[in-house]
């Protein structure tokens, strides 16, 4: 319980930090985090129906809590988000990535030094080699071919684990290929670094067998072996 109080504070804490520096992908991303944790407690849950019903009404008690918090001081500690949270500032960076891409371009990509022409974006820069879109990313680098190649391995990796699966290690490792899919939308870069890591290992255990047919006793006993 105590891990789960930890775990759960250092979420919320990032939630917080992110909506304080109006970074909206990072909000999405922890908000998606804590709404699918709740779903797959919820749903591993051996609790009754009265008290999966109970548990339900506190949580949404504490998103209406932090949506008055937010009307509170939307003015001062959360200005920032609350004047860009209508603010579009990708329309102008999608016209110029369509523009210089050829019909071969999207099919194929232009290689991992691509670029596109867009000199309006930012200053003393007219090509670009980064569009903030995970999936134009992979267009941009490798075309749809790419891009078709990732989702035939993610999807139904991310099907095996929350369908398929015997164990909540299993389903948490599906949800989060699915969240890093909906963060592809708003950003979602492939790039080295812990998050996108964490897909491909997760992707790697909902295609394991071995990992998915384990029981939730199975996955406790193991976990005691290695803390010894």
């Amino acid at each position: 319980n105590k891990r789960k109080m930890l775990a759960i504070s250092v979420v919320l804490l990032c939630l917080f930090i992110s909506t304080v520096l109006a970074r909206r992908n990072i909000m999405l991303t922890f908000s998606n985090y804590i709404l699918f944790s709740i779903i797959l407690l919820l749903f591993n849950s051996r609790r009754s129906i009265p008290s999966k019903i109970f548990i339900f009404f506190i949580v949404l008690f504490f998103f209406l809590g932090a949506y008055f918090v937010f009307n509170k001081y939307q003015d001062n500690l959360f200005s920032r988000i609350s004047g860009r949270i209508d603010d579009n500032t990708r329309d102008q960076i999608f016209s110029a990535f369509t523009s210089s891409m050829s019909t071969q371009d999207i099919i194929y990509g232009k290689g991992f030094y691509g670029t596109y022409y867009a000199p309006t974006i930012e200053e003393d820069v007219d090509y670009r080699t980064i569009i903030e879109s995970g999936y134009l990313q992979t267009i941009l680098k490798g075309g749809i071919l790419n891009l078709g190649l990732f989702l035939l391995i993610a999807l139904p990796a991310a099907y095996l684990g929350i369908m398929k699966s015997n164990n909540a290690i299993a389903q948490a490792a599906g949800f989060i290929i699915v969240l890093w899919l909906i963060d592809m939308f708003p950003w979602g870069m492939p790039a080295l670094n812990i998050r996108y890591i964490l897909v491909w290992i997760c992707i790697g255990m909902c295609y394991s067998k071995e990992i998915c047919n384990l029981s939730e006793t199975e996955i406790k006993s193991s976990l005691k072996l290695f803390a010894k």
